[in-house]
């Protein structure tokens, strides 16, 4: 893969992982549309997620530096929340572990991902719906593990992750803005896992510096852009208009179905 198609999907990764428009489905769209080959890709995707946790770590440091106190501490709303943290991984670590075959074999359909596309929307469109129960502090364990579950949605390309536990834990009442912080620290333990699984590639890279240089690039792209994008999505959940992503999704999931169905015909 060129670094033109390299610095393409860096790119997208870093929009798209951080506002709830699935980074999976652009991903595949690009592909397909712009005719980027992913070829042997893995190295690549080591890299983004790398930098997606970079952005993480650092967009949300005071929280995780708070939580970390907490727990050193003994502070049982710290551990409250390490613990549903981790609860809400569960559900979609031990789905990809025991179908990871079948559910990696989606990832070659792109009128899957523009279909998936069109599910997430109306699924974003539910955060303009008033809260019907009243606000909570905190999720319990038993919420935590529905919004695990709503996140084994997100195996599927098209779907966002993002979007669809944050559109999870504020249907069970809890506010955007946390939801949308619990939805992204969530993310951290499936992250280090992802990295755990394959360090050794990473350290293959070393006899490769060319490609480790041209990866660490990614990362950086990605983890730039990632920053960024979380900052836009604050911006527009304090404009209350986290819905229109909803619109953004529906709209390229409606063209993106019609361009392939046609190219197939």
């Amino acid at each position: 893969m060129g670094f033109a198609g390299i610095f393409i999907l860096a790119l997208i990764q870093g929009i798209c992982e951080f506002l709830p428009i699935s980074s999976s489905g652009h991903m595949l769209l690009a592909q397909q549309v712009l005719k980027v080959d992913a070829g042997s890709g893995s190295n690549l995707e080591l890299f983004l997620h790398l930098g997606t946790l970079f952005t993480i770590l650092i967009f949300f440091r005071r929280k995780i530096l708070a939580l970390g106190l907490g727990l050193l501490s003994g502070c049982k709303d710290s551990w409250h929340y390490a613990f549903t943290l981790l609860l809400g991984c569960l559900p979609a670590g031990m789905l990809y572990l025991a179908c990871r075959r079948r559910l990696e074999a989606l990832s070659d359909s792109a009128l899957l991902a523009a279909a998936m596309l069109i599910f997430t929307g109306l699924i974003l469109l539910y955060s303009r719906v008033p809260p019907r129960r009243a606000a909570i502090t905190r999720l319990s364990w038993l919420q935590a593990l529905l919004v695990g579950l709503a996140q084994c949605l997100a195996l599927i390309p098209g779907i966002s992750r993002s979007g669809s536990t944050i559109i999870a834990a504020y249907a069970l009442g809890y506010p955007l803005p946390l939801a949308v912080e619990f939805s992204f620290l969530m993310n951290v333990p499936l992250l280090l896992g992802a990295l755990f699984f394959k360090h050794k590639e990473l350290w293959c890279l070393i006899n490769e510096p060319q490609e480790a240089i041209v990866m660490l690039l990614a990362c950086i792209i990605a983890a730039t852009i990632g920053f960024l994008s979380l900052k836009i999505l604050y911006k527009i959940l304090e404009k209350n208009s986290f819905w229109k992503f909803g619109i953004y999704c529906m709209v390229i999931g409606v063209l993106a179905s019609a361009a392939i169905m046609l190219k197939l015909l």
